[in-house]
């Protein structure tokens, strides 16, 4: 697991745009673990952490979801839904 977060947090840092990193898997196939320990290994003031876990929703409404945060002392609001790089690991 650790050569993975070392691969993503080296694609990420340093970067001056935002990520949205989804960890998909089976039920209890470690996704929290991974997330907390990603969340750690990039720093927690770096990383806005959503656990979607008590949201399960269709894709249907997904495309429609729209998040609110804030990032620097500003306030900002995106469509969850648009273009995305995808970028695959495999552990």
């Amino acid at each position: 697991m650790d050569r993975v977060l070392h691969e993503i947090a080296t694609s990420v840092k340093g970067e001056d745009r935002r990520f949205i990193i989804g960890i998909s898997g089976h039920g209890a196939s470690g996704k929290t673990t991974f997330a907390h320990n990603l969340v750690k290994f990039l720093g927690h003031n770096n990383v806005n952490y959503i656990n979607t876990d008590p949201y399960i929703i269709g894709s249907h409404l997904r495309k429609y979801t729209l998040i609110s945060y804030e990032y620097k002392n500003e306030q900002h609001q995106d469509i969850v839904a648009q273009e995305v790089k995808t970028v695959f690991f495999n552990f």
